[in-house]
């Protein structure tokens, strides 16, 4: 039984043994050191794992366009859209949205007019000084809303 043990051990390279006979039948030595080599895909790591913020603003609605490449490229943008009329960055937004949707994205609303939209590996936390990044809901302190 320990003559079993001692091979399993070998296999695994556990053993502090280098030669054992193998099964008992051969007298051809094994060297505990010459392991199975499984094959495996060797991929390089990126050297440079920056991010990169772009701050926007949009002139026209053809530019929202630009915004949505730049969340394709997995890059944030902050969208300022206080130099453009109501109707157009309303456009912007819902075009933005749905693109941010389509990709898992997530946008949020700084001010009125500026928006930070990020693709999936960003991940926005909104906290004020003083607060914490989680905040506790209470339903009994919840806003009651008249039918």
């Amino acid at each position: 039984m320990a003559n079993f043990l001692d091979k399993m051990l070998n296999m695994v390279g556990w053993s502090d043994q280098t030669e054992i006979e193998a099964q008992g039948t051969s007298d051809i030595p094994v060297k505990s050191s010459e392991k199975k080599q499984t094959s495996g895909k060797v991929l390089s790591m990126p050297r440079n794992t920056y991010s990169t913020m772009n701050i926007l603003s949009p002139e026209c609605f053809e530019e929202a366009r630009d915004i949505c490449a730049c969340i394709r490229a997995n890059e944030a943008v902050i969208v300022n859209l206080e130099n453009i009329k109501k109707d157009q960055a309303q456009r912007i937004v819902d075009f933005i949205s749905g693109a941010v949707y389509a990709l898992d994205g997530g946008i949020e609303k700084i001010s009125a007019n500026i928006f930070a939209v990020t693709p999936s590996t960003f991940i926005v936390e909104k906290k004020r000084p003083g607060e914490s990044a989680r905040h506790d809901f209470d339903i009994e302190q919840a806003p009651r809303f008249a039918n």
